[in-house]
């Protein structure tokens, strides 16, 4: 196995992006994930967004309010929203993933699930800590930025 077949073989181009860093990366919290995803989307990588989880982005980018405010309210700012569709895509979710409530974190499963489908090389990144602990396809920013940073090698081929 040369050094082109080891690059083709750890590609990443798929990279599923947990929730919680998708809505942090909206509200401005997290520059480490929104350096990353720039750095992707300029290498023509793919950011991931699980449609599963879009009540749970939403929440998180509208805050903590109550129930019967949440029809009176505006929504979500516009500015965030706008960068959830320019980094972002949707990723579906299929029936198959709706049979996760036996574990205690059924998105985990139904992340890992959507994984999957894609193949061995995508990844989820996420910071929560029991995901990280259940491994692949579960990864850490570390991670990620190494493993994007070989999508970023161009082999010369003669």
């Amino acid at each position: 196995m040369d050094l082109v077949d080891i690059i083709l073989d750890e590609r990443m181009t798929d990279l599923i992006i947990d929730g919680s860093i998708v809505a942090a990366v909206c509200l401005g919290k997290n520059s480490a994930a929104k350096e990353l995803i720039e750095s992707r989307e300029r290498s023509n990588l793919r950011n991931w967004v699980y449609v599963g989880q879009k009540i749970e982005i939403y929440e998180l980018l509208i805050g903590d309010i109550k129930a019967q405010d949440k029809y009176q309210s505006k929504g979500v700012d516009k500015d965030k929203l706008a960068i959830l569709n320019r980094y972002f895509l949707w990723l579906s979710a299929l029936a198959e993933d709706g049979n996760t409530l036996h574990d205690s974190d059924p998105i985990a499963v139904a992340l890992g699930q959507a994984a999957g489908r894609f193949g061995e090389n995508v990844k989820v990144l996420t910071e929560d800590a029991s995901r990280l602990r259940r491994g692949a396809p579960f990864i850490d920013m570390k991670t990620a930025w190494r493993n994007s940073s070989l999508e970023s090698v161009i082999p010369f081929i003669d």
